[in-house]
């Protein structure tokens, strides 16, 4: 054998032996009673759904999914619907090779066979070993109930108890031992199941314990992408009501979970989460908590939407240098900052009573600057001409311009009183709430 075909021999045999370098995991789809039925495959990562795969089923029932390089570490679970009226189903993707087989229409866990995945395999057995027991549990619970007296059927049903308590705890030994995301899986399912959504009947010692949970050794990681995080965190809320006893320690607690999160995905979209919490609970002490810890940790660099406006407004804080404006420069003494939109009917009464006590203004030393939302050349022109104040902008892009980033603003009207030395001394939705007038 000469050196040239030596080395084709060579490269052939690394693509045999090497084929994941080559290709991203393959999942094969087998459901002949689907033959010509569309579906979509998704990935779930938090609240979202990723769409990796939307397709038909040849004329054998057959396709073939190849995840996209960007999902080759991902582990948790994904969903196929089929489109037919309420046929999906869901199965873990854990960069396993496998074919997925299933002879009828409308798919069911007893229904499906799994091979090459010991992921599936695994949950497809734990899953219904544990409604088994759960079934003879509640069987015989309410059997034993009816038999209060101690007798010999009594005596046998407590016996049966006793074995099915024991098979349950040696279920949940195998979990605790198991690497298999499955495994973490049935442990997040079975606390969401029975300590997180009975939370708003628990005792002090069960709200106690589980919140030690939450806080010291929920899997955020695992939780990401097993589509119940947002019954997990919403059902948590119940230990952080206002007039719940660690309501305080809310910020505190979650911090425990943005620590513990490895990508930077599940940090920033549990941290986005936690504050569409805090402002939709109007807890605006803790959003304040959450932009300090945000900031301190330094994990996200470039924020972005509602995020990057609860951190711009912390750093925005009284006493903080007031950012450059990138339409003109700041006047220096005192300026009276307001961030506006033509048509808003609020802004509208706001722009009119600073015309209105515009002398006033400048005879107590300040400078009005005034920065439109209008995305209209035109319309804030006709508007802005009636303005007396010399600093009027407008860079046509909306909220979503520069400057309404750099100062936070959120809604309109906004104030920001900058005091002779550019530091911020208020932010306000009213000119008489500044107390200048």
């Amino acid at each position: 054998m000469n050196k040239r075909m030596r080395k084709i021999v060579y490269y052939i045999c690394i693509c045999l032996l090497c084929p994941v370098a080559l290709f991203g995991q393959r999942i094969t789809l087998d459901m002949p009673a689907n033959a010509g039925i569309g579906m979509v495959l998704t990935l779930k990562q938090g609240l979202q759904r990723d769409t990796i795969y939307q397709g038909t089923f040849d004329q054998q029932g057959k396709a073939v999914v190849t995840l996209p390089d960007a999902y080759k570490s991902y582990q948790g679970m994904a969903e196929l619907r089929l489109a037919r009226q309420g046929a999906y189903f869901e199965f873990i993707v854990a960069g396993e090779d496998m074919t997925l087989y299933c002879a009828d229409a409308y798919p069911q866990l007893e229904t499906l066979v799994f091979k090459g995945s010991p992921e599936n395999e695994s949950l497809k057995r734990w899953f219904i070993n544990q409604a088994v027991l759960q079934q003879k549990n509640g069987l015989l619970g309410e059997a034993r109930k009816l038999y209060p007296s101690a007798n010999r059927l009594t005596r046998e049903m407590d016996k049966e108890i006793a074995v099915l308590e024991k098979e349950q705890g040696l279920l949940e030994d195998t979990l605790s031992h198991s690497t298999l995301y499955a495994a973490r899986f049935m442990e997040m399912r079975k606390v969401l199941n029975t300590r997180i959504q009975p939370l708003i009947y628990g005792d002090s010692a069960m709200v106690a314990s589980t919140r030690a949970y939450l806080r010291d050794s929920l899997d955020v990681n695992g939780l990401f992408t097993s589509g119940m995080w947002f019954d997990t965190l919403n059902g948590s809320l119940a230990l952080y009501d206002s007039k719940a006893p660690y309501h305080a320690y809310f910020i505190d607690d979650m911090s425990q979970l943005l620590k513990r999160a490895g990508a930077l995905a599940v940090y920033t979209t549990l941290a986005e989460n936690l504050f569409a919490i805090c402002e939709t609970m109007s807890w605006n002490t803790q959003a304040e908590e959450l932009a300090r810890f945000l900031i301190s940790d330094g994990r996200i660099q470039e924020p972005s939407g509602r995020l990057q406006m609860l951190m711009t407004l912390h750093k925005l804080g009284n006493g903080s240098q007031a950012p450059p404006l990138t339409q003109g420069k700041l006047p220096t003494g005192k300026v009276l900052l307001i961030f506006y939109e033509s048509g808003c009917g609020p802004c509208e009464n706001e722009m009119m009573m600073l015309a209105g006590n515009y002398k006033a203004l400048t005879e107590k030393g300040y400078t009005i600057v005034s920065v439109s939302a209008d995305t209209d050349e035109a319309i804030f022109h006709n508007t802005a001409e009636s303005y007396p104040w010399q600093h009027k902008y407008c860079d046509g892009q909306g909220l979503g311009g520069a400057d309404f980033h750099n100062y936070g603003v959120i809604g309109t009207p906004t104030f920001y009183v900058i005091g002779a030395d550019g530091t911020i001394e208020g932010r306000y939705a009213r000119l008489i709430d500044t107390g200048i007038l």
